[in-house]
């Protein structure tokens, strides 16, 4: 589209905010709070040129944490359910999916995943979804960071542009941690 996507910090403060439903004052800098790397393991990014309908897409973006019993999939069912409202919130621009619930009790181990899906994923709003990025957390109060900082890479075109690029895994955690996003 040529378009860009560049937000500006305080609109994905307001992103952030309206998503998980508290303020981000407390936030100083990333040492006080984890950072993405906390949440986000090397074995949890995956990269696919699967052509999936969004539901599945889901699923498969949940499997890494579902195949160590992070979650079950009683909490990936109801991350779906936010979808089917047409204003969710569980989005970060266009192109970024976050399933989460506010299921803490069916949540065994935080986490935030990182799908790359190199055919895009069509939501039931329209939107083309090129990385779903799954979240469980328990602590809502200490996540903050690491998600702001996810918002930040994902709601940039140029990053999801750079991001779909790659076809290894391992590679792009290493890309990752270079530029200084982990």
């Amino acid at each position: 589209t040529g378009m860009k996507r560049m937000i500006e910090g305080s609109t994905i403060k307001k992103h952030v905010e309206d998503i998980w439903g508290c303020e981000l004052i407390q936030i100083k800098d990333k040492d006080t709070m984890p950072g993405l790397m906390h949440y986000l393991h090397q074995d949890w990014v995956q990269i696919t040129d699967k052509e999936l309908d969004w539901k599945d897409a889901i699923r498969y973006a949940f499997e890494p944490m579902r195949k160590v019993n992070a979650i079950n999939n009683q909490y990936i069912e109801k991350t779906m359910q936010s979808f089917d409202n047409q204003l969710s919130y569980s989005f970060f621009g266009t192109e970024a999916a976050i399933p989460h619930a506010d299921e803490k009790t069916l949540i065994y181990e935080e986490f935030i995943g990182f799908t790359v899906f190199q055919k895009p994923i069509q939501f039931p709003n329209g939107n083309l979804v090129h990385v779903i990025a799954p979240i469980a957390i328990r602590n809502t109060s200490k996540h903050i960071y690491a998600v702001k900082k996810l918002a930040e890479i994902v709601m940039n075109e140029e990053n999801i542009d750079w991001i779909i690029s790659f076809t290894n895994e391992s590679a792009l955690y290493q890309a990752f941690i270079e530029r200084d996003w982990l």
